[in-house]
């Protein structure tokens, strides 16, 4: 690429012998000021906040239980249990189980 004269510009484009010179402009508008919106204070919604609580009474009404024991907490641990290990639908004849025998088992 020794030869610059043979090489083909487009339209609008100028050979890499006469370089253009461009010089700054100064702006006279005035920068627009950004708007600012207020940002509110951010507080916990109203739901979490209750779900909260609930879950703190149900953890300190579950350890009150416990340490308080007796009969109480060993009829709601077998019930516990006993809820844990139920099977509604698993079962060996799974495959050939039914609605309608699910819905007479809740039934009786």
């Amino acid at each position: 690429m020794d030869n610059l004269s043979s090489i083909s510009y487009e339209e609008g484009w100028q050979d890499a012998a006469t370089p253009v010179r461009y010089e700054h402009v100064e702006r006279t508008e005035e920068p627009k000021e950004e708007v600012r919106k207020e940002k509110k204070p951010r507080s916990f919604p109203l739901v979490l906040i209750v779900q909260l609580a609930l879950c703190l009474i149900l953890v300190l009404s579950a350890y009150a239980v416990k340490l308080i024991g007796g009969d109480l907490y060993k009829s709601i641990h077998s019930w516990y249990v006993t809820q844990l290990n139920d099977e509604i639908i698993m079962t060996s004849d799974f495959e050939h189980y039914s609605l309608k025998s699910l819905i007479d088992e809740i039934s009786h």
